[in-house]
């Protein structure tokens, strides 16, 4: 049993999606500290008139970073949606992304919660790019103290899992005797995505929303090459 964990983010890049794909189970941190100015709640668009990356977001209620993700309330999200007609009407995707995804399956129904739409994008975001893996939120398993690393292999222990893999990135924040003296095995996954760039701009694809990249490319392209280019390295 594979076990990945991570916070939630609002239309994460597609490199989020890679590692849920590696896993049987991926872990959403939902009871861990929301972050100002982080992507919690925002992600990156290609404005088309000017080519350049701007900000879009989803405007939240008394939003702290005294406040646990899962306590996070939304104001509003009409103007986002708005945002997605004028950037991206033209492009090649537009008309199915926006209206059988967004539409028809995200933002058919009220959120009270930032975690309900997050849980809720990140579910059919899966659906669309084929990934079967599981969903839960850490909020669902048994309270624990731990913290880091620690409650990492609690995660993985509770969930049975064998494996846990997160990004390289985070290769220093995990220490392979801790997880191998609870009998898990510690993976990190590659992407070879930084490299790639978007269209004709000075911007990577692992740096822009999966809605860009959706909206922008044939979807057996995305399947057979950006979601599987990557690999697993075990610690």
């Amino acid at each position: 049993m594979i076990i990945s964990a991570m916070q939630p983010y609002f239309f994460p890049s597609i490199h989020y999606f890679q590692l849920i794909k590696t896993s049987d189970i991926f872990v959403i941190l939902d009871n861990v500290n929301y972050i100002n100015r982080g992507f919690i709640n925002r992600n990156y668009l290609i404005n088309p008139k000017t080519n350049k990356k701007e900000l879009f977001n989803i405007s939240l209620k008394n939003k702290s970073q005294n406040k646990l993700i899962n306590e996070i309330e939304i104001f509003e999200y009409s103007n986002f949606l708005k945002k997605i007609e004028i950037y991206d009407s033209k492009n090649f995707n537009f008309k199915d992304i926006y209206n059988r995804l967004l539409i028809n399956k995200i933002f058919c129904k009220e959120y009270v919660l930032l975690i309900e739409l997050l849980k809720k994008t990140i579910e059919e975001i899966c659906v669309v790019l084929k990934i079967n893996t599981k969903i839960v939120l850490a909020s669902s398993l048994k309270n624990t103290n731990f913290k880091g690393q620690e409650r990492i292999i609690n995660i993985v222990e509770q969930l049975k899992g064998t494996k846990y893999v997160n990004f390289i990135g985070g290769s220093k924040m995990y220490e392979k005797k801790a997880f191998e003296k609870k009998n898990i095995d510690l993976y990190f996954i590659k992407s070879y995505l930084n490299e790639v760039k978007f269209k004709n701009t000075e911007y990577y694809i692992t740096n822009l929303s999966i809605l860009e990249i959706l909206m922008n490319f044939n979807l057996n392209f995305i399947l057979e090459n950006y979601l599987s280019e990557f690999n697993l390295q075990k610690a």
